[in-house]
């Protein structure tokens, strides 16, 4: 619970406040390299899915900072899905959110001492289950020539790899579809990839306002 004054200029962001900066309007966000699914149900993880809210009134409107990635694995030893960009771009770390007046994100910026690789597990240290959806979070970013995505076992060795081998932008808010993964051989994708969807922005009133 906080208090304040009528008229003054928030900047909020969930899950780990670092800093942010009211004047220019924007906030450091972070997403971890390293991710778990929600055992809950099939859902990403809740702390790898920063959002960013400004406002000058009593309602924060939370934006959603990060992509999704969307996959279903069918591979029996795959403990882990590895996704990366093939001119080593960065899909993890820190990123800067920079806000509009109107509380909407303007654009995401990279900063320095990224991670270049994110990997995600199963909730249960186990083997990753068969037809479950997946939801890797991603700083959104364009990948120059394409991305790679990869299953790797309990010992570390990559048992399936695919490619997307052409410029691509994976934009904030936005759930790509990359399919099931580990059936056949390697492979490379098709020239269509699609968004199957948004994730709901949401908002908070202040518990207490001047």
């Amino acid at each position: 619970e906080f208090q304040i004054q009528a008229g003054q200029a928030v900047i909020a962001t969930y899950p780990d406040p670092d800093w942010a900066d009211l004047y220019y309007r924007y906030a450091l966000v972070w997403i971890p390299s390293t991710q778990q699914s929600n055992p809950e149900k099939e859902s990403y993880d809740k702390k790898a899915v920063p959002v960013v809210a400004y406002s000058t009134d009593k309602t924060l409107h939370f934006k959603n900072a990060a992509a999704l990635l969307k996959c279903q694995v069918n591979q029996a030893s795959a403990t882990r899905i590895r996704f990366y960009g093939l001119n080593d771009e960065a899909v993890a770390g820190s990123a800067i959110a920079v806000m509009k007046e109107n509380g909407e994100i303007d654009n995401i910026g990279v900063l320095g001492g990224n991670e270049y690789s994110v990997e995600l597990s199963d909730a249960s240290g186990g083997a990753l289950r068969s037809s479950w959806n997946y939801y890797i979070s991603i700083i959104p970013n364009t990948f120059a020539s394409g991305f790679g995505i990869e299953l790797l076992n309990a010992e570390g060795e990559v048992v399936f790899t695919k490619k997307y081998n052409k410029s691509i932008t994976i934009n904030r808010n936005t759930i790509l579809d990359l399919g099931t993964l580990g059936e056949g051989s390697d492979q490379t994708y098709s020239d269509k990839l699609y968004v199957v969807g948004t994730y709901n922005d949401w908002r908070h009133e202040y518990s207490t306002y001047l």
